[in-house]
């Protein structure tokens, strides 16, 4: 996709007061180290990050429909593990056919996040896997099933997801990035309620 306004990160509001509810990777295990050894240097972006770069990072979207590339976009960095991520996964669902978002996976809650971040990015139907992992979330259970191992290069799209996280200045899960009505990058991390999200995302 096309974003025809770019802003560089200094023109970025972070709305960080409104930590509803998110998870911190401060009060967490920190961040598994990779099956597969990458430093951290070789797949961090060195270019301004923009509105429009977002869409080079790996993911899945949802809001798809026969008109989903004109519906307002929005992308979410989430860990698998993050019942709060869960939460904002149900909500969302709410707006499907009115927004498309892009839902990048991080793993900044352990190793179980690594390889459920993996799969996702792996599974030919990553939606279906998401809604299965949020239950599993939302229940307290033992999460789906995902493959022993992901690949090494997905090992690697993990890691820049994560690394993504930091460049935005955020250490906590499920963060919102989006564009205002001026065209402005906006950041806001936590699960919103339905009436918020309407409000954000469909300016």
């Amino acid at each position: 996709m096309i974003f025809h306004r770019r802003r560089t990160l200094a023109s970025v509001l972070v709305s960080a007061s409104l930590l509803l509810g998110a998870c911190d990777q401060d009060k967490v295990p920190a961040i598994a180290t990779p099956s597969v050894t990458t430093p951290v240097e070789e797949v961090r972006e060195e270019a301004p990050l923009t509105y429009a770069t977002l869409n080079r990072y790996s993911g899945f979207s949802t809001g798809k429909s026969a008109s989903a590339m004109s519906l307002p976009t929005a992308y979410v960095l989430f860990d698998p593990q993050c019942p709060h991520c869960a939460e904002l996964w149900t909500t969302a669902d709410q707006l499907s056919g009115r927004v498309r978002i892009k839902w990048i996976p991080v793993a900044i809650l352990g190793s179980l996040s690594q390889a459920q971040a993996g799969a996702l990015l792996e599974d030919f139907e990553p939606v279906a896997l998401m809604q299965k992992m949020k239950e599993a979330v939302v229940r307290g259970e033992a999460p789906p099933s995902t493959r022993p191992s992901v690949k090494p290069e997905t090992v690697e799209q993990v890691q820049r997801n994560t690394e993504l996280l930091k460049r935005l200045g955020a250490t906590s899960v499920p963060l919102i990035v989006h564009q205002n009505a001026s065209g402005s990058m906006q950041i806001v991390t936590g699960a919103l309620p339905l009436r918020e999200l309407e409000h954000l995302l469909e300016r």
